[in-house]
Formats: C-alpha cells, sequence, structure tokens
C-alpha cells in the first residue's frame, strides 16, 4: 500500500467522498436545467407558430368598389398570411347598371368555397351584412371651353363656368365621385398649386386620373387644346378627400373596451377611402367592443369595433342540439372567441369530435354541423 495512503486519517478520506457526491449532484442540476430550458424553448416555439398561423377575416359594415368584381380585400379587413394571401380572391360580381349591392358573410364563405382553406387556421367573422357602393370609374373626359374674347363663340359663356384650372378640376372629380364640388377637400403641392391659377377660359382640357382610385393622393394628367394641338401638358399631384357625416368618439375608447351609444356623435369628417366609410348609425356601435384604442374625436369606422366577446377560448360552453323537437345540451370547450352570431369551432368532451357552433349567449351556443373542416354548404353556417 502507498505510503502517503497510509498516512491519510478518516477525515480526509470521508472530505474527499462528499466532495465526489457533490459533483455529481452539481452535475445533475446542471443537466435538469438543461432540459428545462428546452422544454420551456420549445413551448415557446409552439405558441409563437400557433400565433402566427392564426388569420381573421372580418367582413366590413360598408365598402366602395370601383370594378364589377369585388374582391375580398375591398370589404374585409384582412389579419394574418393566410387571410391576406385571399384577398384577391372575387367575392361578388356587379352587374354593369348596378350601383348597390350586399354581400353576406355566407356569400364570402361560399366564395372562399374553392381556395382549399384549413377553416382550422382561419376565423370568419364581422357583419352579417357588407353594403357595397359602387364608385364611378375614372374615365379621361374633355372639358371644353371657348375663348372668352371669341367673336362668334359655338355656345355662350355662363356666369358659373369656372374661369380657374383648379375650379375645372374639382368639378370634374366631383363629378366621376359622384357628389358635390363643395363636398371635396383637394390639398395640392405648392409648385403645383401655382400652374392650377391659370384661366381656364380658353382652350380645351383633357383631364385623366392616372389612379385607379380617385380618393387618396392622385396624380392627374391635364392637356390643353387649342385646335388640334396640345399646347401644354401637366401632370398635377393632388389628396382627395372627401366630406361625410360619420361617428367619432366623444371620448377615449381603450381597446377591448364596451362602447356604450352616447361614447360616439355623428358630425362632419373628411375620408379619403370610399372603400372604408366610418360608421353613421350609433345603433350599429352600441354594445360593440373597441378592437383598437380611439382618441377623443377619431372617426370611427368598421374595423375598429368588434362583437362583445361572450365565448372565450378554452372556456366550456353549452351548445344545444334541436332534434324532432326536443332541445338536447351537450358540453365543448370553445376553440376560439366568439361574440353574439359568430360560429366557431368547438370540441365535444364527451366524444372529441370538432364542431361548427353559433354564439346565442355567454357561454352558449347551437350546434351548425360536427366537422367544419368537410361541409361543403358553407352559407349554412352564416344564414
Amino acid at each position: 500500500m502507498n505510503q502517503d495512503t497510509l498516512n491519510h486519517t478518516p477525515a480526509d478520506l470521508t472530505r474527499w467522498g462528499s466532495t465526489a457526491h457533490d459533483r455529481r449532484r452539481f452535475g445533475e442540476g446542471v443537466k435538469l436545467v438543461r432540459l428545462l430550458l428546452i422544454l420551456v424553448g420549445l413551448f415557446a416555439a409552439v405558441l409563437l407558430a400557433e400565433a402566427a398561423a392564426a388569420s381573421s377575416i372580418r367582413l366590413h359594415e360598408q365598402a366602395g368598389a370601383t370594378d364589377d368584381r369585388v374582391t375580398l380585400q375591398q370589404v374585409a379587413e384582412l389579419e394574418g398570411e393566410t387571410a391576406k394571401q385571399l384577398g384577391d380572391v372575387v367575392v361578388l360580381t356587379l352587374r354593369p347598371n348596378q350601383d348597390t349591392a350586399e354581400l353576406t358573410l355566407a356569400q364570402v364563405r361560399e366564395a372562399l368555397a374553392g381556395a382549399e382553406i384549413n377553416w382550422a387556421r382561419l376565423t370568419l367573422r364581422g357583419f352579417t351584412t357588407c353594403r357595397i357602393t359602387r364608385t364611378p370609374s375614372e374615365k379621361p373626359v374633355t372639358v371644353e371651353k371657348e375663348p372668352a374674347a371669341a367673336v362668334n363663340p359655338s355656345r355662350p359663356i355662363n356666369a358659373d363656368d369656372p374661369t380657374k384650372l383648379e375650379e375645372l378640376i374639382r368639378r370634374h372629380l366631383a363629378g366621376l365621385l359622384g357628389v358635390a364640388a363643395e363636398d371635396l377637400v383637394l390639398d395640392y403641392r405648392p409648385r403645383d398649386l401655382e400652374k392650377l391659377r391659370q384661366t381656364a377660359v380658353v382652350g380645351r382640357f383633357e383631364i385623366e386620373p392616372l389612379n385607379r382610385a380617385i380618393l387618396g393622393r392622385t396624380t392627374l394628367r391635364i392637356r390643353r387644346h387649342e385646335g388640334v394641338d396640345v399646347t401644354e401638358s401637366l401632370l398635377v399631384s393632388v389628396q382627395v378627400s372627401r366630406r361625410v357625416m360619420g361617428l367619432v368618439a366623444k371620448q377615449e375608447l381603450r381597446k377591448g373596451q364596451s362602447v356604450p351609444a352616447d361614447a360616439v356623435a355623428l358630425r362632419e369628417v373628411v375620408v379619403d377611402d370610399d372603400r372604408a366609410l366610418p360608421l353613421t348609425e350609433r345603433a350599429l356601435v352600441a354594445g360593440q367592443t373597441a378592437a383598437v384604442t380611439l382618441e377623443e374625436g377619431e372617426v370611427v369606422y368598421p374595423r375598429h369595433l368588434r362583437a362583445a366577446v361572450l365565448i372565450k377560448r378554452g372556456e366550456v360552453i353549452k351548445v344545444a342540439t334541436i332534434a324532432g323537437g326536443l332541445v338536447v345540451r351537450a358540453s365543448a370547450v370553445a376553440l376560439e372567441d366568439g361574440g353574439d352570431g359568430d360560429v366557431i369551432a368547438a370540441r365535444n368532451q364527451n366524444s372529441r369530435q370538432r364542431l361548427a357552433v353559433r354564439v346565442t349567449g355567454p357561454r352558449e351556443a347551437t350546434l351548425i354541423e360536427s366537422d367544419p373542416d368537410t361541409r361543403q354548404d358553407k352559407e349554412l353556417a352564416q344564414r
């Protein structure tokens, strides 16, 4: 036996054994911490993936269309990648002489039926019906003005005829939009405004909007004709807005807050997008939930509100089924939030079967069908 070993005392041997044991315990602790960190990372990744996958389509109450073919992005607010990829889907086709139409949630579902949508990752909600108004198409119109000093003008010069190019443009744009000229608000750049203060009495002018939508920032091509010659050509940028009646917030409305009817007032407001007009009826606002925080005086649009949440994701709800005059109720777990009239997904607690249910009250719903992912007649869910 080694002489050094013989010289060690029992206390030395005990200390060495304790140190080795502590090292093993420390190593096991490090492994446990690493395992916990890996599990937390995986859990966070799953949550982020679910959040990224969640998409929703929220139908507006009112919308505008400049073409016969009305697309999803014109009538609804799209959230999430899946929903935004469907923005160009045509959900309604207007007849040539049709100026207004109504689009229901059922029609939207039917239009999306051929898009191979995974409805488990997409929610369709919002107003049951969207009223669509056609805005006149932007066609170049030639406005003829005879010289004021002409000896024999082809027609008389009226006292109310515009004498400046700026006013001529205002009347032309008002005619395209189908509104009164005094309801338009035009904001030109200073360098363009100088060009538009020239006389509009001599010659004839061709005014052509170069953008698809007139409201908002648009560019106008203006040509002055004298006889068969184009004597001047201008490109002018202008911000086009119009005055309309709309609801505004009388006080700050926080996100998630229930909106009382007296929290909004009807006032004249200025808008620059006909595809999303402000709400005008307080009855449509009362009881709704603010989807975003609105400051005092801010205009209230359909996208700012959502139906009050009566069922929250993860809650146990009562689902009523009507069969042969009898009402049978069963328990299910809500798989998403829903307001009054919304169709949401739920799962039967006993059979684990996936259900499509319509929200009827707090934690209450009626059965639509048992498998929303494979249903063919999707409009039944929103009639």
